[in-house]
């Protein structure tokens, strides 16, 4: 019964991750505290993500899902160096969970470190779904790269 409501819970926050990046990118594009060069990047994801022909690519399964991972990735990241943790987290109205594969996922695939950086991708994605993804206590951002607290 646990393992239900586990799943039922991952589901809704799979089903609704995508609408709570657009409502952050939303948020943030109306902050005066964040950059303009970082506000033209989240609204050129914002437009990517909205769009009709993004619609067209994600009826194939899968590969049309990691164009906007990616797109999400570089402009969460742009976000992360412009205006560190904190700006985006106030706008994001998800899980602390999914929150922390963003955190992983614009790490991942937005850092020049290549393979090292899927790796992590993956394992954040693991902790992810197994509900022991880093709390924000135990992370910060620095230069956009997620550490651990000494």
């Amino acid at each position: 019964m646990a393992d239900m409501h586990a799943a039922r819970v991952l589901g809704r926050e799979v089903a609704t991750f995508v609408p709570d990046v657009v409502a952050m990118l939303r948020g943030v594009l109306g902050d005066p505290r964040l950059p303009r060069s970082a506000k033209v990047q989240a609204g050129a994801a914002l437009a990517y993500l909205v769009s009709p022909r993004n619609r067209l690519t994600n009826i194939v399964p899968v590969l049309g899902q990691l164009d906007d991972v990616a797109i999400v990735a570089l402009a969460f990241r742009r976000l992360l160096l412009a205006a560190g943790e904190d700006l985006p987290r106030e706008h994001w109205r998800g899980s602390d969970r999914a929150f922390g594969l963003l955190l992983s996922a614009s790490t991942a695939l937005a850092s020049p470190r290549g393979t090292l950086r899927k790796i992590q991708l993956v394992r954040g994605f693991a902790e992810a779904s197994s509900g022991r993804a880093r709390r924000r206590e135990e992370s910060r951002v620095v230069d956009g790269e997620v550490v651990g607290r000494s």
